[in-house]
């Protein structure tokens, strides 16, 4: 479980951080944001790893394949949520700027709360005779983590970003 989230929170990283790259290297940087962000949002993954770096595809398309199928889904139902606006874009010969309005899951708060309630679940499970193994506890953290995510007042956060 946790594995998974730090590979799904790179991935959202990754993203952010190569769109300088790929912006700045096609003719509509505006437009190259505007499609990446619209595929996280309609949870088109593999549309969304046109646009990174290459040298991440092959780790990303890793993390995809390994998703499990209700995460997955609350995964794109979290991210269905997510509302842009890109405020102003300025292209200065092959570099570009765009200041870009973010609102999406707080997935940091998600974690959080995540942790707050299974770490007392996971600290009785250690010293229980009859302790759950890890494979029922990553399914229980799975659950609690797709009843988080698919809840309809999942918490979001705004963000003013400057891509580069």
């Amino acid at each position: 479980m946790k594995k998974f989230m730090k590979k799904f929170l790179s991935i959202l990283l990754i993203g952010v951080l190569t769109f300088s790259t790929v912006a700045c290297s096609t003719p509509n940087p505006k437009g190259t944001v505007t499609v990446y962000l619209d595929s996280s949002k309609n949870g088109n993954n593999e549309e969304s790893l046109n646009y990174l770096k290459s040298d991440s595809d092959e780790s990303l398309k890793e993390v995809f394949a390994n998703e499990n199928d209700a995460t997955d889904e609350a995964f794109k139902k979290a991210y269905s949520k997510l509302e842009y606006n890109i405020l102003n874009s300025e292209v200065d010969g092959d570099k570009a700027v765009l200041e870009t309005e973010i609102n999406s899951p707080d997935l940091g708060t998600i974690m959080a709360e995540l942790l707050k309630e299974a770490l007392p679940l996971a600290f009785a499970n250690a010293f229980n005779e009859d302790a759950a193994d890890d494979d029922e506890m990553d399914k229980l953290m799975d659950s609690m983590l797709i009843d988080k995510l698919n809840s309809d007042d999942i918490p979001m956060v705004k963000k003013l970003l400057t891509l580069i």
